[in-house]
C-alpha cells in the first residue's frame, strides 16, 4: 500500500533515512531514539523473528530512495523491541493476574478452614456441656434444697408454714431435716405458703418459680449420697423452658461465680455427637 506524504509514518523513515546518512553515530542513535518515541509505531503482528521485522521494515521504507542493510536493521530491531517489551508486560500482567486469583483462593480456602474448626470446636463444646449439664444442675439445686432444709430448722415462719400445710412429706422432712429427700423439698415448695416464707427467708424474687425437674435431678437425698464436683458453671440446653432457664439462673448465681450460667445449643451438641462417634470408627 502507498503511503500519503502526509502519514507520520513516511516522515519517520525519512527522518530515519536523514539520520542514518550523518557521520556521526551518535547523534544518528539518540535521533533514531527520539523519532521512534515521538513517532509510536503499532506492534506488528506475526512476527516471530529477526528475519519477519527485516521484512516489515522493508516494506515501511520500500518508497524511499535510499534504502541500506543498516538503515532496515535498525528499524526492524526497534520494532522487535517493542514487540518484545509489550509481550514482557502482558505476560507480567497475566502472571500477576493468575497468582492474585491463587492468592485469594488460598486466602479463601484458609478461611472456610478456620471456620468449620472454629464450628467443629463449638460443637465439641456444646457436647461437652450437654453431658455436664444435669450433674452442674444438680449441684446447684442440692446446695439450694439444703439452704430450704436449713431454713426449716433456723427459721420459725419456714417451719411454721411447714407444720401448717398439708404436705404428704412433711413429716419425714420434720423427722430427717438435713437428711431428708430432694424429692420430698421439691414437693413441699409447690405449696404456695411454705414457698413465699421460703423465698422470704432466703430473700429470692417473688416471681421466682421452682420448674418441674426430672426424676433423676431429683434422686437420692440431702445426705450427701451425691457430691458436689468443682464444676465452675452451670449448663442448660437452649431448648428448655423460659422458667426452667430463669431458675437455674439465678441458682448459679447464688453458689457459682458470676456469669457461670451457660446455655448450649442442642444443635451443636447433636453435631459434636455426631463428630465423636466418626472419630470412634
Amino acid at each position: 500500500m502507498l503511503l500519503s506524504p502526509r502519514c507520520p509514518l513516511l516522515r519517520l523513515v525519512l527522518g530515519l533515512v536523514l539520520l542514518i546518512h550523518t557521520n556521526d553515530a551518535l547523534f544518528w542513535a539518540a535521533g533514531l531514539r527520539r523519532i521512534l518515541v515521538s513517532h509510536r509505531i503499532p506492534t506488528r503482528v506475526q512476527a516471530s523473528s529477526f528475519a519477519d521485522y527485516k521484512a516489515i521494515s522493508y516494506e515501511l521504507l520500500r518508497n524511499t530512495s535510499a534504502v541500506d542493510v543498516e538503515q532496515v536493521c535498525a528499524i526492524a530491531n526497534e520494532l522487535m523491541r517493542r514487540d518484545l517489551q509489550a509481550e514482557a508486560l502482558a505476560t507480567q500482567t497475566k502472571f500477576e493476574v493468575e497468582a492474585l486469583a491463587t492468592q485469594r483462593k488460598f486466602e479463601a480456602e484458609v478461611v472456610a478452614i478456620q471456620t468449620n474448626l472454629k464450628y467443629t470446636a463449638r460443637a465439641r463444646e456444646a457436647l461437652r456441656m450437654q453431658q455436664l449439664s444435669e450433674l452442674s444442675q444438680r449441684t446447684v439445686l442440692e446446695a439450694f434444697f439444703r439452704d430450704v432444709a436449713s431454713c426449716i430448722e433456723s427459721d420459725v415462719n419456714v417451719s411454721s408454714a411447714l407444720s401448717n400445710s398439708t404436705i404428704k412429706a412433711k413429716k419425714q422432712i420434720l423427722r430427717k431435716g438435713m437428711g431428708c429427700s430432694m424429692t420430698s423439698i421439691n414437693e413441699a415448695l409447690q405449696d404456695s405458703a411454705f414457698k413465699d416464707a421460703v423465698w422470704r427467708a432466703l430473700k429470692l424474687s417473688d416471681d421466682m418459680v421452682v420448674p418441674s425437674m426430672s426424676n433423676s435431678l431429683l434422686y437420692g437425698d440431702l445426705s450427701g449420697a451425691i457430691h458436689s464436683p468443682s464444676l465452675t458453671e452451670v449448663y442448660v440446653r437452649d431448648s428448655s423452658r423460659g422458667e426452667y432457664k430463669d431458675f437455674f439462673s439465678v441458682l448459679a448465681a447464688r453458689f457459682r461465680p458470676a456469669r457461670s450460667f451457660v446455655v448450649y445449643s442442642d444443635a451443636e451438641a447433636a453435631l459434636g455427637d455426631v463428630q465423636f462417634r466418626n472419630l470412634q470408627r
